[in-house]
């Protein structure tokens, strides 16, 4: 599929150059624009404006391997990685030893932190409840984990009698327990309290 017209045969270092989209994706601009005007936010917000960042897309970014390992290559943005985590950690006043990286979405964070949780307890359950995104049960699926669906209240949150239940019916096997923090549809939060 051809994506510009009068493409250069190299890309310029800088956006200096502003190619032109074929027809097709000038109608899908249009098409995207018009939607825009009656979006909700979801599933995503719809307040941000990215266009300031445009100027960026005409680099190559691979923050590949760890944040604070910067690599050979220098087309790089892992400063601004550190400093986002720095400011989530702060935030949510993480623990001294601290770790992370910035993923390229909920889905992704989602299967690292499940794959933290299998190589820590190999002989563990997953459990998530039912307003889980559907990324969880199909990360459990990916790292082979036993996964229990749980209940969820009316108003979305776990049902934490239910998965007190399902969890003494497993009590030979260490737990994971997906807390959700804004469900998809109702924006419940669950109690991480109440679930430990």
């Amino acid at each position: 599929m051809t994506i510009y017209l009068n493409r250069p045969r190299r890309w310029p270092r800088a956006a200096t150059h502003q190619p032109t989209m074929t027809p097709r994706f000038e109608l899908l601009l249009q098409q995207l624009t018009t939607a825009a005007q009656t979006s909700i936010g979801f599933p995503a917000a719809t307040d941000i404006d990215y266009r300031p960042l445009g100027p960026l897309l005409g680099v190559l970014l691979n923050n590949l391997g760890d944040p604070w390992t910067d690599g050979l290559q220098p087309m790089h943005a892992k400063g601004i990685e550190r400093d986002l985590l720095d400011y989530f950690a702060q935030l949510f006043r993480a623990p001294r030893g601290w770790t992370g990286y910035v993923t390229s979405g909920g889905t992704e964070g989602n299967h690292y932190g499940l794959w933290l949780g299998r190589t820590r307890l190999p002989n563990a359950v997953a459990f998530h409840s039912a307003a889980a995104h559907y990324s969880v049960a199909k990360a459990e699926h990916l790292l082979g984990l036993p996964s229990v669906t749980v209940a969820i209240l009316p108003n979305g949150e776990i049902d934490y009698a239910d998965l007190q239940r399902q969890a003494g019916q497993r009590r030979s096997r260490p737990a994971i327990v997906t807390a959700n923090i804004g469900t998809t549809m109702t924006e419940a939060v669950d109690d991480v309290h109440r679930i430990h």
